[in-house]
């Protein structure tokens, strides 16, 4: 009865060490979850992991995607709005003026999502200065995109709340930069916008604490920080 008792001992402990393993194997023959920067990169689009899981949507913020970071998504159509990694310059100077400083560009005062294209069009038709913000934008060719452009009013601050609070985009607080013999101190980014109350003035942001103004930082002859957008 004891040997019996014995082997039946063996028996159980051995189907137990069996089970044990066989959980283990399945455990670790378990993949590894697929991030969503890897799902954008084997092919899936921002709309798409958002129809996957509507609750992904800010997680898609500061992604990389077509030559940028994303930044804004419409939910209802998937289209979207792509930052430039780094600041834009004009030989070598990470700010510069918006341009054509009595000039009336009406057809650039839009501030509206989706207009910035429009507006950056409307300033490269209308001034012929090349060191302007706008036109800095639109002869952009950067990670195999030229389709660049000076954001409007409200893309830049899309661009502000979706990437720099959530540490994103590497935009900067301030910059000082010698020119000639002048130097220049801004802690704003310019927008394609123009005031629609001063035909000298175009609309900036603080990227330090988010405001944003036409009036006294906003005079077209003074020198900001630019970031280029495009969409997808």
């Amino acid at each position: 009865m004891n040997k019996l008792k014995i082997l039946m001992f063996f028996f159980i402990s051995f189907i137990l060490s069996c089970t044990d393993n066989d959980d283990k194997k399945i455990i670790n023959d378990t993949p590894a979850e697929v991030t969503l920067q890897q799902r954008l990169d084997n092919g899936e689009t921002p709309y798409q992991i958002y129809l996957s899981n509507n609750s992904l949507l800010n997680s898609l913020y500061g992604l990389h995607y077509q030559g940028g970071i994303i930044f804004y998504l419409n939910t209802s159509n998937g289209t979207g709005l792509i930052s430039s990694e780094i600041n834009q310059s004009y030989q070598g100077s990470e700010v510069m003026h918006w341009g054509c400083e009595t000039l009336d560009i009406s057809a650039s005062e839009n501030s509206s999502i989706g207009f910035g294209q429009a507006n950056t069009s409307a300033v490269v038709t209308n001034c012929s200065q090349l060191d302007t913000a706008a036109s800095v934008c639109d002869f952009l060719i950067l990670n195999g995109y030229s389709d660049w452009y000076l954001p409007s009013k409200d893309e830049l601050n899309l661009m502000y709340q979706n990437l720099d609070l959530n540490g994103f985009g590497d935009f900067k607080n301030n910059t000082t930069v010698h020119i000639g013999s002048s130097i220049y101190f801004s802690a704003y980014y310019w927008s394609s916008t123009q005031s629609s109350t001063d035909i000298d003035k175009a609309w900036v942001q603080s990227f330090e604490n988010g405001l944003q103004l036409d009036f006294e930082v906003g005079f077209k002859s003074f020198y900001h920080m630019v970031r280029a957008v495009r969409n997808f």
